[in-house]
Order: C-alpha cells, then sequence, then structure tokens
C-alpha cells in the first residue's frame, strides 16, 4: 500500500491509456508518482496436494469393488496392475486426486 507524500492518502492505482503506463495517484490532491513495475496484484492458483498415502492400507488390492488398470507401471517392481480409487485431496479441499496402489508390491502414489 502506498500512501501520498503532501497529505498521506492512499494512493490508488492509475492508468495513463496513451502511454500505457500505470502510476499511483491520489484522489484529494494532484500528487502522481510512477509505478516501479506494472503488476499490481497477482493471484496464484497453484495447489498443493495434502493426500496422505500412509493412511491407504495396502489390503485395498484384495477389494474386488476397486477398478483395475492394467497400463499404470510401477516404478518400485515394474508391475503394470495396480488398483485405483479417488480420494479427497485434505479435509477443507473439495478436488479428488487418483490413488493407484500396486497388486504385485503395494506401493502407492497419486495419478
Amino acid at each position: 500500500m502506498r500512501f501520498c507524500k503532501e497529505c498521506n492518502n492512499i494512493l490508488h492505482p492509475k492508468e495513463n491509456r496513451t502511454t500505457r503506463t500505470l502510476f499511483y495517484a491520489c484522489n484529494r490532491c494532484a500528487y502522481r508518482e510512477e509505478a516501479g513495475q506494472s503488476c499490481v496484484y497477482e493471484n496464484n492458483l497453484v495447489k498443493t496436494t495434502e493426500l496422505k498415502l500412509d493412511i491407504v492400507h495396502e489390503d485395498v488390492v484384495n477389494d474386488p469393488t476397486l477398478q483395475r488398470s492394467k497400463h499404470q507401471i510401477c516404478d518400485r517392481c515394474n508391475y503394470s496392475e495396480a488398483v485405483f480409487f479417488q480420494a479427497d485431496d485434505s479435509a477443507k479441499s473439495s478436488s479428488l486426486s487418483l490413488i493407484f496402489v500396486c497388486t504385485h508390491c503395494g506401493k502407492k502414489w497419486v495419478g
């Protein structure tokens, strides 16, 4: 947040449309200052997965109701069959991730 050097009010971002430059201007007086960079606010929507794979039990490979894939290759044993299911990323999140469990060695991964 920037403040006016003359009257100490908040400076608001404005655009000079002819030169396409950004500056900060005071709404009370005529004070202006040039903006150093043109980005005022950046909203990063990168999601971090907080899924805990250690709570997934290895016996899920014996569950006949889960879907199986023969196209997922395990990094640990190079076996090509895995069971998979959907799980929440975290308790607060509404997004889902696919959890794969190798039917040969029991390794778990998010796909």
